[in-house]
């Protein structure tokens, strides 16, 4: 990926995601894999994950994730 634009979120946007968490939401960073093939990492806004790390609903969620694209090996 070489196209900027599609490589960030501004401080407005990763903002406005976090004050639509709940008060007591707890946050994790995640990372997976080794090697990353582009300069600049795919980022995405907070998600919900279960116990197993997996994207759910904010129903069942144990914490949010902000993390970074996919990383492979």
């Amino acid at each position: 990926m070489n196209d900027l634009e599609n490589t960030f979120i501004t401080v407005a946007d990763m903002i406005a995601a976090l004050s639509r968490l709940p008060d007591d939401a707890r946050l994790v960073m995640t990372q997976s894999g080794y090697y990353c093939y582009d300069g600049i990492a795919d980022i995405f806004v907070p998600r919900p994950v279960d116990a197993d790390g997996n994207t759910c609903s904010d129903a069942d969620a144990v914490a949010y994730s902000i993390g970074h694209s996919h990383q492979s090996y």
